[in-house]
Parts: structure tokens; C-alpha cells; sequence
């Protein structure tokens, strides 16, 4: 089903850490706390024009991937090099998210109201809002496979979508921290300004740190279990 034996792409670096689940999630964490400091400052720098929005976010995901898989990497040049080497491959993953997120824009508000009035505009907007959550999803595994494993890129975006239903309770998980932190900042403005200085290196360490075990279980051969 999967387009397996992908090779990770070289990095220099250690051993993997012996701990696993929510244990090495803040292992990692605690370790590369000063890294993610750094990670969103040059995220947001390289999305200041927002049409580089998806190779920002490509470089980002293949550092949070290298910290869990304890690569070292000199950040700055890993994140460039990320950066310009995913530049044209990530606007194929960026672009129809965007494009499902800015219909659900439009259309959650619409149903919404509607069904207000008729209960039967509630299946639309189940549709609606599931493929949101499916596409963001997929962007997880997508973003995160982009730059750290060799697979052409329709393969890797069959494998990113085969893993959001496969994943799909780790997958909500994900969301539901993504929108917690979110929620959070949002209704805590300006006071929770500060916040935003992590915020987005944080999202996508928790996004990544998802996709990270879907990717070694079905998707790269060394992966021994």
C-alpha cells in the first residue's frame, strides 16, 4: 500500500534516544528549547514575503526532523539549504492546503448560518470541515517527509495522505494541541505576545514529532519495527 524502502536523506549526527512516546516528545523538547527560539525566528524571516510561506515551513519541518532523529545540524545553514532545495517541491504540498483552507473560510460561515435554518447543512459542513482537518493532516506527513526522505513527490504525497486515515487519533491529537496553543494566544492578546516568539518552530515541532512516527514505522526500511 505504502511506497516503502525510502532511504533518509544523509545527516551528520548521534544515536536515537532509547525513550519513546510522550517521554522523548519533552526530552526532545527540553533539549532544543533554544534551538525552536531560534528555528521560528528564521520561519518568520523567510515567510515575511508569505509567498514563501511553504518552503519556510519545508526547511522548518526537516529541522525538527533531524532534532528527532538527534542529527546534529549547524541550524542556520541546514535551514537555508533546506529552504532553497525544497523551494519548487513544497509549493506543490503548500498550495492546495491553502486552497482547501481558504474555501472552509468561506464555507464554514456559509453552512453555518444555513443551517441554522436547515438542519440538513450540517453534512455539508462535516465535509467541509473534515477536509480541513484531512489535508492538514497530510501537510504533517508531507512537509515532514519533504527533504529527509527519497521518494518522488507523488509518491510522497500518496504516503501523506495513506497516513492521515491510517494515523487518524494521533493525527486529532496533533490538531487538538495545535488549536489548544492557538486558542490560547489568540484570547490572551497582547499579554500572550511573547508567546509568538516559539509559537509557529512549536507547532510544527509538535506537527513533525507526529508525522516523525508514522514515517519511521511504514515509510523509511531501517525502521525495525
Amino acid at each position: 500500500m505504502f511506497s516503502q524502502n525510502a532511504d533518509r536523506k544523509p545527516t551528520s549526527g548521534g544515536e536515537p534516544s532509547a525513550k519513546a512516546g510522550m517521554q522523548l516528545f519533552f526530552d526532545l523538547l527540553r533539549q532544543n528549547a533554544w534551538e525552536l527560539l531560534l528555528l521560528n525566528l528564521m520561519f518568520l524571516l523567510a515567510s515575511l514575503p508569505v509567498i514563501t510561506l511553504p518552503p519556510a515551513l519545508a526547511a522548518m519541518s526537516r529541522i525538527n526532523m533531524q532534532a528527532f532523529e538527534q542529527r546534529g545540524c549547524p541550524l542556520l545553514r541546514s535551514f537555508w539549504t533546506a529552504f532553497r532545495e525544497t523551494f519548487g517541491a513544497s509549493y506543490a504540498i503548500g498550495l492546495p492546503i491553502a486552497v482547501v483552507d481558504m474555501a472552509a473560510f468561506f464555507l464554514v460561515p456559509f453552512y453555518l448560518a444555513a443551517a441554522a435554518q436547515n438542519a440538513m447543512f450540517f453534512l455539508p459542513l462535516a465535509v467541509v470541515v473534515t477536509t480541513v482537518l484531512l489535508a492538514t493532516m497530510a501537510g504533517f506527513y508531507a512537509f515532514a517527509m519533504l527533504g529527509t526522505v527519497d521518494l518522488p513527490l507523488g509518491k510522497l504525497l500518496k504516503n501523506a495522505i495513506l497516513l492521515a486515515f491510517l494515523r487518524f487519533p494521533v493525527n486529532v491529537a496533533a490538531c487538538v494541541a495545535l488549536a489548544f496553543i492557538a486558542i490560547v494566544i489568540l484570547i490572551g492578546l497582547p499579554y500572550t505576545a511573547a508567546a509568538l516568539s516559539i509559537a509557529f518552530a512549536l507547532g510544527n515541532f509538535i506537527a513533525t514529532f507526529c508525522a516523525w512516527g508514522g514515517i519511521r514505522r511504514y515509510i523509511v526500511a531501517d525502521d525495525p519495527r
